[in-house]
């Protein structure tokens, strides 16, 4: 009845691969503190890798000696990779994290994101 048999977490597989455009993804690296601070703590990573985020979405927690510095998505998109872990120590351009933007044009995305987002759930 079927020429070839193709097994079925190949077929569910298949559906969830999303193809991307390497050149895109952007390297996010730590910002710029105030003159008296060298470095600072990832304290809270909300979002797991290969996450899809909204704009202005907190995807790092920085804790430095004075406050709290939550790192916000600059556009939509998606989380590849993670260079840091919780507990770990950052200098002033350390590589975060690497982010693929999504264009503005192209909402299909926007299925696979939460209406409401709150990082102590996640």
């Amino acid at each position: 009845m079927f020429s070839k048999r193709i097994p079925i977490f190949k077929i569910l597989r298949r559906n969830k691969t999303t193809f991307i455009d390497k050149k895109k993804i952007i390297t996010i690296n730590t910002p710029s503190f105030a003159d008296s601070i060298e470095d600072a703590d990832i304290i809270h990573i909300p979002l797991k890798r290969f996450s899809w985020v909204r704009k202005d979405t907190p995807i790092i927690f920085l804790e430095t000696a004075k406050s709290v510095l939550p790192i916000y998505c600059s556009s939509n998109g998606q989380v590849r990779k993670y260079f840091v872990e919780k507990g770990q120590t950052v200098e002033e351009g350390n590589p975060l994290l690497e982010f693929y933007p999504q264009d503005a044009e192209d909402e299909s995305w926007y299925k696979y994101v939460p209406d409401s987002f709150d990082p102590d759930k996640n």
